[in-house]
């Protein structure tokens, strides 16, 4: 599917004015406006293509997350401390309780936690049973079902 910017049809702006014969004294504005992945490569590569270094596929700061990645997670893509962590950590006295938690946590995205008990197994499922709790820019998921054996975890990030 291929972005397209949102073009403007054309509008009119009128000012009053203390001049006789320009009251109201009428601008006509027109434009297009930028999707939002461009508006984003302008801010910090400025161009809007899909090319070079502002590629969905580039890593210009080395940090292992290509743009689109970094796009979506609303990260700094030349800037290399700017990144997403995830980690797992056991719930103590809570054996077989995991909680897995990440950051940066960002307003206009959504975050699904899912898991999957082997690498080999197909496909990732979203957890079932689970609590979440904010902390600034991090969240934490309590992953009620994790049994006992192995569980391997990923965050799924959309930006609407």
């Amino acid at each position: 599917m291929k972005a397209t910017r949102n073009r403007v049809p054309g509008a009119t702006l009128s000012l009053a004015s203390n001049d006789p014969d320009e009251n109201p004294f009428t601008v006509t504005l027109s434009g297009t406006g930028l999707m939002a992945q461009e508006a984003w490569r302008l801010q910090y590569f400025l161009t809007l293509g899909n090319t070079g270094n502002a590629a969905d596929g580039a890593d210009p700061d080395g940090d292992g997350h290509v743009n689109l990645f970094e796009y979506v997670a609303g990260l700094v893509p030349n800037n290399a401390g700017s990144r997403f962590l995830l980690w797992v950590e056991a719930v103590e006295g809570e054996p077989g309780r995991k909680v897995v938690i990440f950051s940066p946590v960002l307003v206009g995205r959504m975050y699904v936690v899912k898991s999957k008990g082997s690498l080999a197994d197909a496909d990732w499922v979203e957890l079932g049973s689970s609590t979440t709790s904010d902390n600034g820019t991090e969240r934490a998921v309590t992953d009620s079902g994790a049994g006992t054996g192995a569980r391997f975890y990923r965050v799924e990030i959309t930006k609407p």
